[in-house]
């Protein structure tokens, strides 16, 4: 697959039991921000006003961020980034969900839904994702779909405060994720 195919591939929308899982677009912006700025996604997610959500998401050379949507409502967005060196192919992931979409197992479908695109669809062997340490629900929502923790990633973050947090390196091959 060439890169050019890859970036055809890459507008695909994901559609699971529940979920939409689009490319962002300019008017996600602000359902984006919104979401950004709900204390239970802001204590982990800092600082993105209406122009960082703009400058990170939308027209991303670096990612592929995508918007997760319940019955047509912005819950969350959910993105990728990915080395594409044939010896090295993988791709790293990175997920919030609004307080209103948390706790109803959309995050695990989203993860699941998007898994299957980048293994299936996109060829990749390996997935990771590096939640904060301590942020303990993320990390047992990605035991749940299937990450298994591979180690510590010390002082991985910084919050606003400038205080390093460190995080929790978890991985998939795709031969977990096809018997799960």
């Amino acid at each position: 697959m060439t890169q050019t195919d890859l970036k055809l591939v890459v507008r695909a929308q994901i559609e699971t039991e529940r979920l939409i899982v689009r490319p962002v677009i300019a008017t996600d912006v602000t359902s984006l921000a919104a979401i950004l700025r709900q204390p239970s996604v802001a204590c982990w997610w800092f600082d993105y006003d209406t122009k960082r959500v703009r400058d990170a998401f939308v027209g991303s050379d670096s990612d592929y961020p995508f918007t997760v949507e319940h019955r047509g409502e912005t819950v969350g967005l959910i993105r990728y980034a990915e080395n594409t060196d044939p010896d090295y192919r993988c791709a790293k992931l990175d997920i919030f969900l609004g307080t209103q979409a948390q706790g109803k197992g959309f995050g695990g479908e989203a993860l699941t839904g998007i898994l299957s695109y980048l293994f299936d669809d996109i060829g990749h062997h390996r997935v990771t994702i590096t939640p904060r340490l301590d942020n303990e629900r993320a990390v047992a929502a990605y035991k749940k779909v299937g990450f298994r923790p591979v180690g510590v990633v010390r002082q991985f973050e910084r919050s606003p405060d400038g205080q390093w947090h460190d995080g929790l390196l978890m991985e998939m091959l795709t031969d977990q994720f096809a018997a799960a």
